[in-house]
């Protein structure tokens, strides 16, 4: 459920673009009507476009730390509220989690950290 609303949320980034053919040329499908029905495929993996469109949806600043390059790359809304990061292998993306602090015993592990 989760990965569809992700995925949707690109879909329709990109469905609202106010150049859709100068998008859609640009991630490299012939329409941005081709493209949402692309990325909804469970089986079609996002990469750099969609993490920026994802930062830009939830208003974040997603942190992306890549195993192939040893870099940190930052994608970032105009103003975030809160900090994302996310592991890239080369193949795959996972979410890096922060622990919470001793004193919050049976708190869920941070997915977002503020940016202070």
């Amino acid at each position: 459920a989760a990965a569809r609303r992700l995925r949707a949320a690109c879909a329709d980034s990109v469905s609202a673009d106010p150049d859709p053919d100068t998008r859609a040329l640009l991630l490299g499908h012939d329409s941005v009507a081709d493209y949402g029905a692309w990325i909804r495929v469970e089986t079609h993996w996002g990469g750099e476009p969609e993490i920026l469109m994802l930062a830009q949806h939830y208003n974040v600043q997603i942190v992306l730390a890549s195993c192939e390059t040893l870099r940190c790359s930052t994608y970032s809304a105009d103003a975030p509220t809160a900090s994302v990061f996310v592991l890239y292998t080369g193949q795959h993306y996972d979410p890096l989690v922060g622990q919470p602090a001793a004193s919050d015993a049976g708190a869920s592990p941070l997915r977002r950290l503020p940016l202070d």
